[in-house]
């Protein structure tokens, strides 16, 4: 069974897909994680997908990106999950995420690991572009302060006026991408909500003994 959850920076939805991943004992996998994966690659290996696109794409098509029991990340089956949440690669990313080339990539990448576990998959328009036939689909939002703080409460040792910056320029790059809401999916508005209302909601919704849906490894 593939379940997505799509929504912008801070509104929760990796929370979210964390709590329903270990509630129905699936995976959880992060469209993020993907892709900061690919951005921890090019900036260690030196790789420029503008002045040498092809032996880059070719190049990036090998990587293996995974999940260990634990849920960390793996990239060509090393943990990496503390070396792609930092500053450098956080910055980086959603730059990354706006080119067409890794977008493709990433989404056969997760294609792949999909029709071969039951899954969550977060991220920013994976019911559209990753898996649009996934068995549920869910859209979640909430207004700015509340992503602000629910951000802050992630990063204690970061400024707000630095979150702030951080989220708008996230923001940016995302809305003028390919960032669009899911066709068929629940939409759910968190803002005056625990994260725990929210689960509840979304938990309501899915039945887990549903046949599930192939989800198609190619483009």
């Amino acid at each position: 069974m593939v379940i997505t959850i799509d929504g912008l920076s801070g509104n929760g939805k990796t929370t979210l897909a964390d709590m329903i991943a270990n509630h129905l004992g699936f995976k959880r996998v992060s469209a993020g994680d993907f892709f900061r994966c690919i951005t921890y690659e090019m900036l260690t290996k030196g790789l420029d997908i503008d002045n040498n696109r092809d032996q880059t794409i070719e190049y990036l098509n090998t990587l293996d990106i995974s999940y260990d029991d634990n849920n960390n990340v793996l990239l060509n089956g090393i943990n990496v999950t503390d070396a792609i949440r930092t500053k450098e690669v956080s910055i980086n990313s959603s730059k990354v995420a706006n080119n067409k080339d890794v977008q493709n990539i990433v989404t056969l990448l997760q294609r792949h690991y999909l029709d071969k576990n039951n899954v969550v998959l977060d991220g920013r328009d994976v019911g559209t572009r990753v898996a649009p036939d996934a068995d549920y689909k869910f859209y979640i939002y909430a207004d700015k302060e509340t992503r602000v703080k629910r951000l802050m409460a992630e990063k204690p040792d970061v400024d707000r006026v630095e979150i702030e910056k951080e989220l708008d320029a996230r923001d940016l790059y995302d809305l003028r991408g390919n960032f669009v809401r899911p066709m068929g999916a629940f939409e759910i508005e968190t803002s005056n909500k625990t994260l725990e209302q929210v689960f509840g909601e979304m938990i309501e919704k899915i039945d887990p003994n549903k046949p599930r849906t192939i989800i198609e490894a190619n483009d």
